[in-house]
C-alpha cells in the first residue's frame, strides 16, 4: 500500500491550527495538527475494539487490557516509566474502554512530545503483561468496579443492557471484576437462570470449556484486535506538519496490520424487549422515566441529522412543548430527548424525564402524552423552517467555534476519524447539508408504542421488583405492555396545547467585534467602578476575537448565608427562579446565550455567557424575574422536594467525598452542615409565607454587586449593562461594616502544631438523622490526610506545588499500583480561602482508614530519600514543567474569565498576573530548599507539622479504639464542632496585605 494524504480539512473560520490526514502503508489513519502557539502537545489513539468483543467467558477483558498497556513494554520495561516521564514534564494521561472503541491519550509540554510519543507507541507494538503486574492490576479493576457498585448511572445502564438479547454484545458487562478476570479451570456444565416476564427460566448448558489463563488471553486479544487498520492516531504539537510527520511515521508504521474486519452482530439487540416495561429501585432518591426505542444505525445520516430534528422538537422547553404541558400538570420536572446510544449497527433514541412526587404515581398517564406529541409530529409534513433554524445555529456554532484544549481535541478527533471522511472529521457534527423529510418521517414511524421499551426508576417500584441484576445487584422487575395499551397510545388524540415552538427570537445576527478599529486595549481587566453599590471590572477581549461575552455578577447579600435556614431558602429561590424562566430562557440557551443562577456563601451569583448580540435582553428579563418572582405554592412544593432529595442523596456520594466534606467542615470558619439544611427543609419551620417574605423583602433588600464583564463589549456597554441591572434590582447599598463582616467569614482555621487531629465518621456514631440516610451498603472506606502549610505566600506556596508535582505519581505508583489500596489514590494540594496545604486522598474497599493513614505515613517516610536521590536534571524537569504550567495561555474566553473571576471573588485578591508572579517564584526554588521545606512542615518529628486525618469507615467495619499519643480524636459531629470553637483563624488576605505594607514602609 502507498501512503495517502489529505490536507483540505474543513475548519472553523478562525483557526490558526494546520491539519493533515494520512493513511500509512500499514493502514493506520493519522491526523496531524500543527499549532505553533501550543503550550502543550497531545496525542490520542483510538482502537476499534471495545467490550463488545470480550470473550463470553471473560467479561471485562478489553477494559483490563487497557489498564495493562500502561504497565511496561519491551522497550520501556519499568512499570512507572510512562507515567513518571509525563509527570516530570507537566503531562497527564488516561484511557477509557467504550462499547466498541478503546481510547488512549496523553498531553505533555511541547518540548517533550518526542519522548512521550516513543513511550506511547510501544503500547501498540510490544506490551509485556508481566505476571506480577497482571495479578496486581486485577485488584485495580476490582477497586474500580467496587467504586461503581453504588452508582445509579452504572446500575441503570446495566439494566437497559440486561434487557437486550442475551446473545447480543449489548447484553454484556463491560467493566469486569476479580471474579470474571481470574484464571479459570475447565468446566463442562453451566446452570443458567434468566428472569422472564412472570418468572425465571432455567437452562443447562453442556459444553466443555478448556481452562483459561488470563495472561494468555491478554496476549491473544491484543494480537487479534490491535491491528493498524482498526486504529486512528491524532497528534497535536508545536512542530510543522512535516516535522510531526517525521516524528510519527517511524514510530507507528510498524504496528502490525492483520486487516482485521470490524465485528458485526445481529443489528436488532432488542427484539425480545419491544413493548417491555422495566422498573428498577435506585440507590439514591431519584425518580426517572425513560421511554426508549431501538433504531438502525444513524451514523451515515450525519449530513441530514433527522434524529437531531426530532430531539430538537421533542426536547424543547418553550411554550407548546411536551415538557411545558407535563410541568403544568405538576408531573415532570425536566425532560431531554435524543440518541442515548449510537454504534456501528444500532442506535437508541430516548426521552428521559425526571418525575415529581405526584408524577411518580402517574407514569401510566405521562407516557400517552409522549405519544400524543409524536402523533402530532406525524400528522403534518416535516417543517423546513425548523431544519433551517437548526442548520443556521449549527453553522454559527462551527463558524465561531473556539479551539479545544490539545488533549480534548486529540481525543474527540480520534473518535470522529472512524466515522467520517477526513475532510469532514471536524465539521461532521455540525453539518446540516440536506433537508431530508422522508428520513425524518421514516424515523418517526419507528417511534411507536409497539416498539417502545420503558424504564421507571424509583423507590416506589420496590414491590414490583423481585429480581436482582447479576452485576450490580439492582432490584428490578419486568412486565409486558398489553396490546390494548399500545393500541390506546397509538390512537392518542393530541392535546391542543401541544404544538411546534415559535421561531427563536434569540438567534444573533450582529457579529461585530468591539476590539475592531481600536489601537491599544488593556491586557488585564480594568476597574471601572468601586463603591458600596458596585465593583465593576472590565476587559474587551482581543485574543479570541469571537462575538461572545461573559457578564458575571456576584450579588453580595449579608443575609443569604447568615443562618442554615436562610441558606436553604436562598438555594430554593435560585432553583425556583430558573424553573420560572424555563420557557423564556430555553430559546436563548438553544441560541447559545445562557445564564445560570446559584447561591454562594456570600449571596448569589448570576452569570451570563455566550453570543453578545442579544445578551442584554436575556439579562433584563432574568433580573426582573429576580425582583418579582411568582413563587407559586405548587412549584415551591416541587422544588422543596427536589432540594430535599438532593440533600438526602449527598449521603449516597462516594466515601472519599465524605472525607473531603469532614475536613472542610473543620477547616472553614463559617460553614453550615448539610444536616442543618436537612433538618430545616423537612420541618414545619419552612413555610411558603415565610419563604416568600424572605425572598421578596429581605434577601435582596441590601446588596452589593461585584461584576466582571469580559469579552465582546466596550467599557461603556459594560457600565450600561451593570447600571441597568442595579437600577432594576433597586437594592440599598451595603455598609462598610457589612462588607467587612462578609470578609471576616471567609477564613480558614489554624490546626495545632506538633499534634494530629483525627476526625472519624462511622455510622455507629452518627446522629439519628444521618444514620437514617447513610449508605450502609457501600463497602468502601476513605481518607483525606491534610498537612497544613499556612498562608498562600510566595515562594512557600510554590514550593508546595512543586513538591506535589514531584510526589503525585510516586504516591500513586506506591499506594495504588504496588500496594493496591484502592482505585482512587490522589496526592494534591488543598486551598481553603487563602491557606494552603498538601493532601493525600484514598478510597479503599480492602483496608480501613486507620491502616490507610499508616500507609500514607509510611510513604511520607520515604520522601526525604526520594528528594535526596532525585537527579538534578529530573528536578530541573519538574521545576520547568511547573513554570510552563503557570505560563500556559488560556485556550478559551471562558477559562480566561474564570481566572480573573477567582481574583475578584470571594477574596478580592486582584492579582490578575498571578501566574506570571508564580512562575518567577518557581524559577528560584532549589532542591535543597525543597528538602528543608519538607523537613519543616511534613517530617513526622517536626514541631511545626499540622496534620488532619479525616476518616470515613464503611458500615461493615468495626471502629478501632481511639489512638493514644498526641492525637486529638473526634468521633462525632458534636465533638468536631466543639473542638473547632477552640481553634483560632488565620488572618484574611487584606490584613496580611496591610501588615506587609506597614512593614515595607
Amino acid at each position: 500500500h502507498d501512503m495517502q494524504q489529505c490536507d483540505s480539512i474543513q475548519t472553523p473560520e478562525i483557526d490558526d491550527r494546520k491539519y493533515r490526514w494520512l493513511r500509512l502503508p500499514n493502514q493506520l489513519q493519522v491526523l496531524l495538527i500543527s499549532d505553533s502557539k501550543a503550550d502543550k502537545a497531545a496525542a490520542s489513539m483510538e482502537v476499534s475494539v471495545g467490550h463488545t468483543s470480550d470473550p463470553n467467558e471473560l467479561p471485562g477483558l478489553a477494559h483490563f487490557l487497557e489498564h495493562m498497556l500502561f504497565l511496561g513494554t519491551e522497550k520501556y520495561p519499568n512499570e512507572a516509566e510512562y507515567a513518571q516521564f509525563l509527570a516530570q514534564n507537566g503531562g497527564s494521561s488516561n484511557a477509557y474502554t467504550a462499547f466498541e472503541a478503546t481510547n488512549f491519550h496523553f498531553d505533555v509540554y511541547s518540548a517533550h512530545l518526542e519522548g512521550a510519543l516513543d513511550r506511547f507507541a510501544q503500547f501498540f507494538l510490544c506490551p509485556l503483561f508481566t505476571e506480577s503486574a497482571t495479578e496486581r492490576e486485577l485488584k485495580a479493576i476490582e477497586s474500580e468496579n467496587a467504586k461503581n457498585l453504588q452508582s445509579d448511572s452504572w446500575r441503570l445502564i446495566q439494566i437497559v443492557r440486561w434487557a437486550a438479547d442475551a446473545k447480543h454484545p449489548q447484553h454484556k458487562f463491560g467493566t469486569g471484576n476479580l471474579t470474571t478476570l481470574t484464571d479459570q479451570p475447565g468446566r463442562s456444565v453451566a446452570l443458567q437462570l434468566e428472569p422472564i416476564i412472570g418468572g425465571v427460566q432455567v437452562s443447562l448448558c453442556a459444553r466443555y470449556r478448556p481452562p483459561l489463563k488470563i495472561r494468555d488471553a491478554l496476549f491473544a486479544f491484543h494480537k487479534e484486535h490491535y491491528s493498524a487498520n482498526a486504529m486512528r492516531l491524532v497528534v497535536l504539537g508545536r512542530e510543522s506538519l512535516d516535522q510531526l510527520q517525521q516524528l510519527v511515521i517511524p514510530r507507528f508504521e510498524n504496528i502490525p496490520n492483520s486487516n482485521r474486519s470490524l465485528p458485526t452482530w445481529d443489528s436488532e439487540p432488542y427484539k425480545r424487549a419491544m413493548s417491555m416495561q422495566l422498573c428498577a429501585v435506585p440507590v439514591r432518591e431519584l425518580r426517572m422515566l425513560l421511554v426508549m426505542w431501538p433504531l438502525p444505525s444513524i451514523r451515515h445520516l450525519y449530513r441530514s441529522k433527522p434524529h437531531r430534528y426530532l430531539s430538537h422538537l421533542i426536547g424543547h422547553e418553550s411554550e407548546g412543548s411536551l415538557l411545558s404541558l407535563l410541568k403544568e400538570k405538576g408531573w415532570v420536572d425536566s425532560l431531554s430527548a435524543g440518541e442515548s446510544h449510537s454504534s456501528r449497527e444500532f442506535a437508541m433514541f430516548e426521552v428521559q424525564m425526571t418525575l415529581s412526587e405526584q408524577g411518580d404515581q402517574q407514569v401510566d398517564q405521562i407516557i400517552p402524552y409522549v405519544f400524543q406529541y409524536l402523533n402530532m409530529l406525524r400528522s403534518a409534513p416535516a417543517a423546513r423552517w425548523v431544519f433551517e433554524e437548526c442548520k443556521g445555529l449549527a453553522q454559527m456554532s462551527f463558524r465561531f467555534k473556539e479551539n479545544e484544549e490539545p488533549l480534548d481535541a486529540a481525543t474527540s478527533l480520534a473518535s470522529c476519524l472512524e466515522h467520517y471522511p477526513p475532510e469532514e472529521v471536524f465539521s461532521a457534527n455540525y453539518l446540516h447539508e440536506e433537508f431530508a423529510p422522508d428520513a425524518i418521517m421514516e424515523m418517526l414511524s419507528l417511534l411507536i408504542p409497539q416498539r417502545a421499551i420503558t424504564l421507571h426508576a424509583s423507590a416506589s417500584v420496590a414491590s414490583r421488583a423481585p429480581f436482582r441484576e447479576e452485576w450490580y445487584g439492582t432490584p428490578f422487575g419486568i412486565s409486558k405492555i398489553e396490546q390494548h395499551t399500545t393500541t390506546a397510545w397509538a390512537m392518542a388524540v393530541t392535546n391542543p396545547k401541544l404544538r411546534l415552538p415559535d421561531p427563536n427570537p434569540f438567534i444573533p445576527t450582529d457579529f461585530t467585534l468591539a476590539c475592531e478599529g481600536t489601537s491599544s486595549l488593556p491586557r488585564l481587566p480594568q476597574k471601572l467602578r468601586d463603591d458600596m453599590q458596585i465593583v465593576l471590572w472590565h476587559k474587551t477581549d482581543f485574543t479570541f476575537r469571537r462575538p461572545k461575552n461573559n457578564l458575571w455578577i456576584a450579588l453580595q447579600s449579608p443575609v443569604a448565608y447568615a443562618t442554615p435556614q436562610n441558606a436553604v431558602m436562598t438555594n430554593l429561590f435560585t432553583r425556583q427562579l430558573s424553573d420560572e424562566l424555563t420557557e423564556f430562557a430555553y430559546h436563548a440557551e438553544v441560541a447559545q446565550v445562557r445564564y445560570v443562577c446559584h447561591n454562594t456563601n456570600a449571596g448569589l451569583n448570576l452569570m451570563f455567557g455566550g453570543f453578545s448580540h442579544k445578551m442584554s435582553a436575556l439579562m433584563e428579563r432574568v433580573v426582573s424575574k429576580l425582583v418579582s418572582p411568582d413563587l407559586t405554592a405548587e412549584r415551591f412544593t416541587i422544588q422543596r422536594d427536589n432540594l430535599t432529595r438532593g440533600f438526602h442523596n449527598f449521603f449516597k456520594e462516594q466515601p472519599f467525598q465524605h472525607a473531603l466534606y469532614l475536613a472542610t467542615i473543620l477547616l472553614e470558619k463559617s460553614r453550615w452542615h448539610i444536616l442543618d439544611y436537612l433538618e430545616f427543609i423537612t420541618s414545619e419551620k419552612l413555610t411558603l409565607q415565610g419563604y416568600r417574605d424572605f425572598v421578596k423583602s429581605t434577601l435582596l433588600s441590601k446588596a452589593r454587586l461585584q461584576v466582571l464583564c469580559h469579552g465582546n463589549s466596550t467599557a461603556e456597554q459594560a457600565q450600561q449593562l451593570v447600571q441597568t441591572a442595579h437600577d432594576q434590582l433597586g437594592a440599598m447599598s451595603l455598609s462598610e461594616a457589612e462588607v467587612a463582616d462578609g470578609k471576616a467569614a471567609m477564613r480558614a482555621m489554624c490546626l495545632p502544631e506538633g499534634s494530629e487531629v483525627w476526625v472519624r465518621q462511622h455510622v455507629c456514631n452518627c446522629t439519628p438523622l444521618q444514620q437514617r440516610h447513610a449508605n450502609v451498603d457501600d463497602v468502601n472506606s476513605a481518607i483525606e490526610v491534610y498537612l497544613q502549610v499556612g498562608l498562600d505566600e510566595r515562594p512557600r506556596s510554590m514550593m508546595l506545588e512543586l513538591l506535589q508535582q514531584i510526589l503525585s505519581k510516586s504516591a500513586e505508583q506506591q499506594l495504588r499500583t504496588v500496594e493496591q489500596l484502592g482505585y482512587i489514590v490522589w496526592c494534591t494540594t488543598r486551598c481553603v480561602y487563602n491557606v494552603v496545604g498538601l493532601r493525600f486522598i484514598i478510597q479503599s474497599s480492602v483496608v480501613d482508614p486507620q491502616k490507610l493513614d499508616e500507609r500514607i505515613e509510611a510513604f511520607m517516610e520515604t520522601v526525604p530519600e526520594l528528594l535526596d536521590k532525585l537527579p538534578a536534571s529530573e528536578f530541573g524537569d519538574f521545576r520547568q514543567a511547573l513554570i510552563e504550567q503557570k505560563k500556559e495561555t488560556d485556550k478559551k474566553l471562558h477559562s480566561e474569565t474564570s481566572r480573573y473571576w477567582a481574583e475578584i471573588t470571594p477574596l478580592s485578591l486582584y492579582d490578575f498576573d498571578r501566574s506570571e508572579h508564580d512562575a518567577t517564584a518557581v524559577a528560584t526554588i532549589t532542591q535543597q530548599q525543597l528538602r528543608t521545606f519538607w523537613d519543616e512542615y511534613f517530617a513526622r518529628d517536626s514541631p511545626r507539622r499540622c496534620k488532619l486525618s479525616a476518616q470515613v469507615f464503611a458500615a461493615e467495619l468495626e471502629l478501632p479504639p481511639r489512638p493514644n499519643g498526641n492525637v486529638i480524636c473526634l468521633d462525632t459531629l458534636q465533638e468536631l464542632l466543639d473542638y473547632k470553637k477552640t481553634l483560632s483563624t488565620f488572618p484574611g488576605y487584606e490584613e496580611v496585605h496591610a501588615a506587609a505594607q506597614l512593614c515595607g514602609s
